[in-house]
């Protein structure tokens, strides 16, 4: 760890180093992340946001090396609330997310750029009510 210090702990502005090679950056409050920071895993995940108490809590994004990345909100560590993931093949969903899936009304647009899906999910899945959008010729069908 190289940064500020308070009673002895971590505090206020750093970076720090694990054993295997995990890399934050940013602010630590009672010696533990807590504030805006940056996490890189030496695996290529990161994660860049708002942290609390060590726990990524508050807005940010976190992205895999294969291209799969999360934009909204964390809850204690977790993808809970709004947001927007970006699959690896190129589809985008926006809407409410639960322990990291899709849950309750969103909004799939798949990457061939034609189809889109609004409606429920459960558990990541089409679940309740929802609709199928095809554009055919600029023009959107239900």
């Amino acid at each position: 760890y190289v940064g500020e210090f308070k009673l002895d702990l971590m505090w206020g502005n750093g970076r720090w180093e694990s054993k295997n090679h995990d890399v934050y950056e940013g602010y630590f409050k009672q010696g533990e992340r807590d504030g805006h920071g940056r996490w890189v895993s030496a695996h290529g995940e990161e994660y860049d946001g708002e942290w609390t108490r060590g726990l990524a809590d508050g807005e940010g994004r976190y992205a895999r090396p294969d291209g799969w990345a999360y934009d909204g909100t964390f809850a204690e560590g977790r993808r809970n609330g709004e947001g927007k993931i970006y699959f690896p093949n190129g589809d985008v969903y926006e809407g409410r997310v639960q322990a990291g899936r899709p849950e309750g009304f969103g909004t799939i647009k798949y990457m061939e750029g034609k189809t889109q899906y609004r409606g429920e999910r459960q558990k990541g899945l089409k679940h309740g009510e929802g609709c199928i959008i095809r554009t055919i010729d600029g023009e959107g069908v239900e």
